[in-house]
């Protein structure tokens, strides 16, 4: 039987090429969930837990999505440009290291967090020499960090596979908790034009469709409630639905 590990948070930082974070195993319960999950997050969190399925997907998205991937690296690399001299940046979910190689030319330390087992051993495969890398198993609506104890986080592609609002909010609320500087979150804008054609046809059809998306006053809802500000707000491509904002915290 497959055991599931979990990489344990150690109390120092280690360099990646001197020392590694310890493996032990555990259960995925040992997570801790403070917040209700939906049946569909639960599922989709049990995803890619194996390193073969982390790997297949890494191969499968790549092959798909090359063209996505080079656009959100100059996106991200655009906004975090703004920032000189940062120390630790929190990737979550970090998956297999798609973006590491991206935030680590803008951070001395990457805290690689996921709640994917397989993502975060596929990540150490392909670790990078330009940062410090720290694999944390962990969800990100209940990230295990304290209030403003990084100074920025990154969440690209997780919004919208969640299919709550109250998850969805409360995802870019712990991001801004934990993140004493900026946060960078990626979501799908349910005023673009694409998706406002798929409500409309699915109120004419009688349909009621998932939602997996926000709104700009709704991100801006939460974003004001923290006493932050929206600095930027990027969409992929001209018309399409997903969009980047980089946020930042004030003080």
């Amino acid at each position: 039987m497959n055991a599931h590990y979990q990489i344990a948070p150690i109390p120092q930082l280690v360099s990646k090429t001197t020392a590694e974070p310890a493996l032990r195993p555990s259960r995925p319960t040992d997570v801790p969930q403070r917040t209700r999950l939906t049946a569909e997050t639960v599922a989709y969190q049990g995803k890619y837990q194996s390193l073969d399925a982390a790997r297949t997907y890494d191969a499968g998205y790549e092959q798909r999505r090359s063209r996505t991937t080079i656009r959100e690296k100059e996106i991200l690399h655009a906004l975090l440009a703004r920032y000189e001299s940062v120390t630790t940046i929190l990737d979550a979910p970090s998956g297999g290291g798609r973006l590491t190689a991206t935030i680590a030319d803008h951070a001395d330390v990457i805290l690689e967090m996921d709640i994917a087992t397989g993502q975060l051993l596929l990540g150490r495969e392909k670790r990078f020499d330009a940062a410090h890398q720290i694999w944390i198993r962990g969800s990100a609506l209940d990230i295990p960090l304290g209030d403003d104890s990084i100074e920025g986080a990154v969440c690209v592609r997780l919004s919208h596979h969640l299919y709550s609002q109250q998850e969805r909010e409360r995802l870019l609320t712990e991001l801004l908790r934990v993140a004493r500087r900026f946060v960078v979150f990626h979501y799908v804008d349910g005023q673009s034009p694409r998706y406002l054609f798929r409500a409309l046809r699915s109120r004419f059809s009688g349909g009621k469709g998932r939602r997996n998306w926000m709104t700009r006053d709704e991100i801006r809802t939460v974003v004001q409630r923290h006493g932050a500000r929206i600095i930027a707000d990027v969409p992929a491509r001209p018309l399409q639905p997903h969009r980047y904002v980089l946020i930042e915290r004030s003080g």
